[in-house]
């Protein structure tokens, strides 16, 4: 039996987010608006909350011991179960070096977002960290800042629980490239955005890198783009359309957790029949909860 339908693993991040019409490098820029927010682990847990209140989550990171980031973080999560009304247990390690935080400009009139991460204390993950508890599905969030993750960590994954991974680097040194591949021979689920696939890949085309991703993985790569995504399992390759809104002035910081999360409900909700229509859906509700975020 498992203890836990969804565990998430790794960064948690503590955001300060400007948000601008249209940024431009070297001027200064007339701010919009400016909030703080819980990210990394915490956008993919509220991102499954709003689709299902009934599903056990579970949460393996990282802290600093009594930073005011760490304070932050630790008051989010423990008001999670009365806020959310949904069972959210955490498995908090702490480390004597500072909580990770990021500046994230939002440039909404490019809908794109920028950031200057200070990498810290989930970045020092370590393998013990990884221990599962049993879970359907586990997620292992930016494995290109979990150094210590390694292929060891996921084979001793309990169960038959499925693993899935996501990335957060456009860059990656070819030791790294080398780590990240031997990881993805236990993984069931690679998603990983265009900018990220071409770092490992150094190839152009979002279907050769799909394909090649694909191959190493255990089971498909969802290469997702704003405007779709390319499914391979590195025999084919599928590509599935969205919508794209190229001037809807969104401020698309999580845009890749709330797919993730999307996704993976999708996926457990139709006991991985069809991975096609787990894609449709997560480009959807993504879109979806874009427009909400805009309304609030």
């Amino acid at each position: 039996m498992k203890n836990f339908d969804v565990s998430i693993y790794g960064n948690t991040i503590v955001d300060t987010v400007y948000k601008v019409l249209t940024y431009k490098e070297g001027y200064s820029n007339k701010g919009i608006g400016k909030y703080t927010s819980l990210g990394g682990t915490a956008n993919t847990i509220r991102a499954l909350s709003n689709l299902n209140r009934g599903l056990e989550i579970s949460l393996h990171t990282q802290l600093n011991s009594s930073d005011g980031d760490a304070l932050y973080a630790k008051r989010w999560f423990s008001n999670f179960n009365k806020l959310y009304h949904q069972k959210l247990t955490t498995f908090i390690s702490q480390i004597d070096i500072e909580t990770s935080n990021a500046l994230i400009i939002s440039d909404v009139g490019k809908n794109i977002r920028s950031s200057i991460v200070s990498w810290g204390a989930c970045e020092q993950m370590k393998n013990s960290d990884f221990d599962g508890h049993g879970a359907k599905w586990n997620h292992f969030m930016y494995v290109d800042k979990l150094p210590n993750l390694t292929a060891n960590s996921l084979k001793r994954m309990p169960g038959d629980g499925i693993i899935s991974v996501d990335f957060c680097l456009n860059e990656h040194p070819d030791t790294e490239k080398e780590r990240i591949f031997s990881l993805l021979e236990y993984v069931d689920y690679a998603l990983i955005s265009e900018a990220e696939a071409s770092s490992l890949t150094g190839r152009i085309w979002e279907n050769d890198m799909a394909v090649e991703l694909g191959d190493i993985c255990k089971g498909s790569v969802i290469l997702h783009t704003p405007k779709g995504s390319y499914i391979s399992d590195g025999s084919s390759v599928e590509n599935i359309e969205s919508e794209f809104i190229g001037k809807a002035n969104f401020d698309v910081l999580g845009a890749g957790d709330i797919f993730a999360a999307s996704f993976i409900n999708h996926m457990l909700e139709s006991s991985c029949e069809d991975i096609n229509a787990s894609v449709i859906f997560s480009h959807q509700n993504t879109t979806n909860q874009l427009k909400r975020k805009q309304d609030v």
